[in-house]
This record gives C-alpha cells, sequence and structure tokens, in this order.
C-alpha cells in the first residue's frame, strides 16, 4: 500500500473503533484492530503514518481489554505503546503516547501488582506533564492522570507522599480544566476520588464532604439515565461509596437512601458482560448491607448475599479483586448471622474471611481492614460454639492487625474495640483480672482514636464505663461514659436532618443516666447534675447554639456576623426538615 493508501485504511479503523464505542459490537472492534494491524505492517519507521498506526492499534486493543478482560490483549498493546512513544515524532505525540502507555500499564498492575509497572506508569504520567507546556489544552487531563497514577500506587505501597501529591495534582488539573472541556468530567471524577481516598486515611470529614459534593456535580454531567459506560457506573458508584461513608460518620438517613439508589444505577449502567460489573455489583452488596443494619430488613441482607456470591462465582481467584470479595461475602454472611443466628452463616463468614486474610497483599491498610473483619467474625463464632480456640484466635488476629495498621487509619478504632471485646469474654471465662484491665485500656484508647466513625468511639466509651462500673471502678466509669455523652453531639451533627438525630440519640438512650449514677457514685457530685443535663439536652443545646447573640462578632468583623447568620439560618431550616405544617 501506498501512503495514502495506508492513512486511507487508518481512517477506516478510527471509525469501526468509534462505531463499537456506539453498537457494543465485537465484530467492529476486531474490525479495527485488523485494520491497524495492516497499516502497521504495511508501513515502515521512516513513515509519518507508522506512529499513527501504532498508536490507533494500541488503543484499539487496550479497548478490547477493557471491554471483554482479556490480559493478551493489555499485554500486546503495551508492548506496541512503548513502540508509539519510540516513533512518535514531536513532543505533542510523545506525550500523547506516554498518556496512553502509562494507563495501560497501571492496568496491568490492578492485574499483576508488579511494582515495576505502577513506577513506569507514574514516571510516564509525570514525563507526559513535563514534555506539554502548561496552556496546552491537554495538560490538566495530563496531570489528572499523573495523580491516578501516585493514587494507584499510594494504595498498594502506603507512601503518604504519593497521597499528598496525587491530591495536588488533581487539584492543579481541576483548577486548570475549562468548564466546556470534554476531559472535565473524568478530572472533576479524579479529584473526587482522591479526597475520599485521604478522608479513608486520615479521617477529615471535610474531604469527604467535598468529595460527596463533587461526585453529586460529576453524576450531573453523565448521562442520565446512565447509558452502557463503564465510566458513567463507576461515577455513580464511587458518589454512593463516598455517602456510605458518610452515613457511617453522621448517621445522616437520606446518605444511606442516596447511596443505595447510586450503586443501583451503575449496575445498571454497565452491560452484563462487562469485567468491571464484579466492581458494582460488590458495591451495591455492600450499600444493601449498610442498610440492613438501619432497618433489619431481611430481603436486603439476602439480596447482598446472593449479590456477593455472583461475585465470587464470576471473578477469576487470580484477580487482585478477589480478595476484596472474599472480605464482602464474609461481611455479609455475619450480618446476616446477626438476624438469622445460624451456625452455618458464622462459619462461612470465618472461613471466607480466612482465605481473604491469606491473600498476599502489599496493601498495609486492606490488609488490616481484612483482618478486622475476621476478628470480628471468629469472637462471633465463639459465642455461639463456645469453643475458647476461637477466642484466642480473635486476640491474636485483633493484635497482630493492630501491628500493621497505619496508625491514623480509621479501622485502628474498630480493631481496639473488638480486641476489648475479646479480652472481656476471656476475662468472663479466667477471671484474669489483668486481662480486663487490658480490655478496658483497648476501650479507652479506641473512644480516643479520632479517625474512627463516631459510632464505633460511642461504643467503645460506653463499653468503657460500663466494664469499669462491674469493677465499682467509679472514677473511670465516670470519665467513660463522659466521653460518650461529649461525642453525642458529633454524632447527632447539627448538618443531619432532624429526625435522623432523633433517631440516632435513641440508640443511645440512658447513657446520660448512667453517666449521672457513677459520678454520684465516685462523689464527684458537684459535675453529676451538669453531665446529666448534657446527655439529655443535646438538641435543646443545639438550638440554643444557632440563636447566639453576634453582636460583638459584627462589631469587629461584620462580613463574618453575616455569614454566620445565614449558617444559623441554614441550620434552623434543616430542624424543619420531614415537619408537616398542620392546618
Amino acid at each position: 500500500m501506498t501512503e495514502s493508501d495506508v492513512a486511507d485504511v487508518l481512517v477506516r479503523a478510527l471509525d469501526r473503533h468509534k462505531q463499537f464505542e456506539v453498537t457494543d459490537d465485537p465484530a467492529d472492534l476486531d474490525t479495527a484492530i485488523g485494520l491497524a494491524r495492516e497499516c502497521v505492517r504495511a508501513s515502515t519507521p521512516a513513515d509519518p503514518v507508522f506512529g499513527d498506526s501504532l498508536s490507533v492499534l494500541a488503543a484499539a486493543l487496550q479497548t478490547r481489554f477493557e471491554r471483554f478482560g482479556h490480559l493478551v490483549d493489555l499485554e500486546e498493546s503495551i508492548a506496541i505503546g512503548r513502540s508509539a512513544v519510540q516513533a512518535a515524532g514531536s513532543m505533542e505525540d510523545v506525550a500523547e503516547e506516554l498518556h496512553n502507555l502509562g494507563l495501560g500499564l497501571q492496568m496491568r498492575f490492578e492485574h499483576r501488582n508488579d511494582r515495576r509497572d505502577i513506577d513506569e506508569a507514574v514516571e510516564a504520567a509525570r514525563t507526559a506533564t513535563e514534555v506539554t507546556a502548561p496552556d496546552d489544552d491537554a495538560y490538566p487531563l495530563y496531570v489528572a492522570m499523573l495523580s491516578v497514577a501516585l493514587q494507584t500506587r499510594f494504595n498498594r505501597l502506603g507512601d503518604p507522599a504519593d497521597l499528598d501529591a496525587a491530591i495536588t495534582a488533581a487539584a492543579d488539573a481541576t483548577q486548570r480544566s475549562p468548564e466546556d472541556s470534554p476531559d472535565r468530567t473524568l478530572i472533576l471524577s479524579n479529584f473526587g476520588s482522591m479526597l475520599a481516598t485521604r478522608f479513608r486515611h486520615r479521617g477529615d470529614i471535610n474531604d469527604l464532604d467535598a468529595s460527596v459534593q463533587v461526585g453529586r456535580t460529576v453524576v450531573g454531567l453523565v448521562a442520565t439515565p446512565p447509558g452502557r459506560s463503564a465510566f458513567a457506573a463507576g461515577v455513580w458508584s464511587n458518589l454512593g461509596l463516598r455517602l456510605v461513608l458518610r452515613y457511617e460518620y453522621t448517621g445522616e438517613l437520606a446518605d444511606l437512601t442516596e447511596a443505595v439508589e447510586a450503586a443501583r444505577t451503575a449496575v445498571g449502567a454497565v452491560a452484563e458482560n462487562d469485567p468491571s460489573r464484579t466492581t458494582f455489583l460488590c458495591n451495591l452488596a455492600l450499600v444493601l448491607q449498610i442498610r440492613f443494619e438501619q432497618t433489619r430488613n431481611a430481603r436486603d441482607i439476602d439480596d447482598a448475599v446472593e449479590t456477593a456470591r455472583a461475585v465470587i462465582a464470576d471473578l477469576p481467584s487470580d484477580r487482585p479483586e478477589h480478595c476484596t470479595a472474599l472480605a464482602s461475602l464474609g461481611l455479609t454472611l455475619l450480618l446476616r448471622y446477626t438476624l438469622t443466628r445460624a451456625a452455618d452463616d458464622v462459619a462461612e463468614a470465618v472461613h471466607r474471611l480466612r482465605a481473604a486474610a491469606a491473600i498476599p497483599t502489599t496493601s498495609p491498610s486492606h490488609r488490616s481492614h481484612v483482618m478486622a473483619l475476621l476478628s470480628a467474625a471468629l469472637r462471633r463464632q465463639y459465642e455461639h460454639s463456645g469453643q475458647a480456640a476461637l477466642l484466642d484466635e480473635t486476640v491474636a488476629v485483633a493484635r497482630s492487625a493492630l501491628q500493621s495498621a497505619p496508625p491514623d487509619n480509621p479501622v485502628v478504632g474498630f480493631l481496639r474495640y473488638h480486641l476489648g471485646l475479646a479480652l472481656a469474654d476471656t476475662y468472663r471465662a479466667t477471671s484474669d483480672g489483668e486481662l480486663l484491665d487490658t480490655a478496658i485500656d483497648e476501650f479507652r484508647q479506641a473512644s480516643d482514636t479520632v479517625s474512627a466513625p463516631i459510632r464505633n468511639r460511642l461504643d467503645a466509651a460506653r463499653a468503657w464505663g460500663e466494664w469499669s462500673a462491674r469493677l465499682r471502678r467509679w472514677r473511670a466509669a465516670t470519665d467513660g461514659y463522659a466521653a460518650a455523652v461529649t461525642l453525642l453531639p458529633a454524632a447527632a451533627w447539627h448538618g443531619a436532618a432532624r429526625a435522623s438525630r432523633e433517631s440516632l440519640l435513641t440508640d443511645w438512650h440512658g447513657l446520660a443516666v448512667d453517666l449521672s449514677a457513677c459520678a454520684a457514685a465516685a462523689r464527684r457530685d458537684d459535675c453529676a447534675v451538669a453531665l446529666l443535663d448534657s446527655g439529655r439536652n443535646v438538641l435543646w443545646a443545639q438550638l440554643l447554639d444557632i440563636r447566639a447573640d453576634l453582636a460583638a462578632v459584627r462589631a469587629r468583623a461584620p462580613h463574618l456576623a453575616d455569614r454566620l447568620q445565614v449558617v444559623a439560618q441554614e441550620l434552623n431550616r434543616v430542624d424543619t426538615w420531614g415537619t408537616t405544617e398542620s392546618s
């Protein structure tokens, strides 16, 4: 073929690739790949069209891998992508080929977990930004992809410097991306993901709030309802997961309801034979689990178990996601056990979680979460069977997980609480007072873990108070119950609807009374009444807070007083959610 003929065939290859994105017909993609191969064979490195032919072939092979999951396509795409970088004729082309190569390397890293792939992906993405002018239209996208590569490496290797660099890059990409850019949806989606990742590891609720807001913006930019698109499914699923996280921290029921709908939308947005569908099914199972915990609706947990089983059945055991899928099924079965008390459910939960814990992982955070679930499941099985060996294993697993968990990870509070419960159970069986002392100390430390969910901290603080009271250590019991009461306003935070706050406080009724009784027994009469009032008047105190006199603030900073007044009005409006005017 002449150079002109090759160029014509290459245009046909591009057209068939684009047609596949509309029709989802594998024949279109196979034809595009075949035509691109013809172009590569018919040209030489000296021909201007040679680099373009390599680029088109690599992209089509990568698409076929993403769609159908055949690793051989990804391997070939990466090899051809490296050749395309070498054949690129300009710095602009070099940057584009490096960008595409980095994406392929990240995908292979997700499947093979080879450190060399993610390191090369980071360098490819970084070089793409370095050879591109900041005012180039493609620059924000390249910076965003650098942030994704850094986040991927952080997720597996845990270097905080990678997370900080990822956030910085994602924020830069978002700021530089024009409102009308075709890449803006992807860039915003990545930024929201970075914020959510930092929240998971550092526990700053402001990161989570910002991530949810970004996620809502992104789903508004994709098709509604979304078409058969893995990207559209991904942004809906990510929004659902962030809403679940916020629900766990704030107890806001509206977040949970929205999360369930987002997760269902995600599953419906992707083709049934798309490899990424298993991820969205896992996420739906997770959201259903959490709603079950709130509503105790048996249908939710049964649906979650069947969804999680389907994921295990469809997912090859050599995929990195297999560990997460096993852990998800284990957690779902453990939750159903709380409803059914069926020995089979808790036994299978332990079996699945042991299998997940046995899978090697380079992520300390992920391993800590799996071990935390295993410790909880083992303790439940001990409660059912009374086998002392299970209790010993519970303590050993929790301690091992604590040693490997990053100190600022939210799972630390969960681990300390469950270690305390297991030690308290051991005390019941052995009457070893030192074990109970250690248990109470674990409860205390869990309640002080600021990165842990508020409910986890409340559970731990109440256990601190209860077990201290059983030993008639009234001052320690007072401190434990006081810690719990102090956390109540944060649990029933003022940003949640009034009904949600009332429901959450109902779950913790009696704390203030127990606190006052222990304070009286400790002869701390000076604070007993005050502590009782503070625990019983959470909502009333919040109502008074938003009616504070702003005169002193207005005299020194009028603009700040005006802003506080607006916030107070918004919080007051929140108190009317869910109410109906009477006639």
